[in-house]
Formats: C-alpha cells, sequence, structure tokens
C-alpha cells in the first residue's frame, strides 16, 4: 500500500532529478557559449558551423542568452 509520505518522497525525488538535470544543462550551456565566445573571433569559421554549435542544445535549454548574444556580436565584427 502506497502512502501519501511515499508518494511526496517520490515527487521529491523527481524534483532533485529535475534541477540536477537543469543544472548539468546550465553547465553545458555555459561551455558551449564560453567556446563560441573563444572561437567567434576566428576569420576562418564558417556561419554554418558557428550556427551548428549555437543550437546545439534544444531551445528549452536556453534560460540565459547573454554568452550566446556576446559571441554572435564578436563573430559580427570580426
Amino acid at each position: 500500500m502506497t502512502t501519501t509520505a511515499d508518494l511526496i518522497d517520490d515527487e521529491d525525488a523527481g524534483d532533485e532529478h529535475n534541477r540536477n538535470r537543469f543544472v548539468e544543462l546550465m553547465i553545458v550551456l555555459k561551455l558551449i557559449d564560453g567556446y563560441l565566445s573563444e572561437i567567434s573571433s576566428d576569420t576562418n569559421l564558417k556561419p554554418e558551423k558557428f550556427l551548428e554549435l549555437a543550437f546545439a542544445l534544444p531551445e528549452q535549454a536556453r534560460v540565459y542568452d547573454d554568452g550566446l548574444y556576446r559571441a554572435v556580436d564578436v563573430y559580427i565584427k570580426v
């Protein structure tokens, strides 16, 4: 028999998993944006490759676009 406490524990475990997944996605997102910032000044970088990397993560993973905006700004100026 499942108790209310068991259900709450299951929900908490799911929330914890979702939080961990979100944190992991944010780490990967920051790494990709940082990489884009580094390579955006490369004059040999083709627009297609830049876009491929910029869109490597799902749209819902992008909570903040600041790093991407910076990389795009540098890429356009070069």
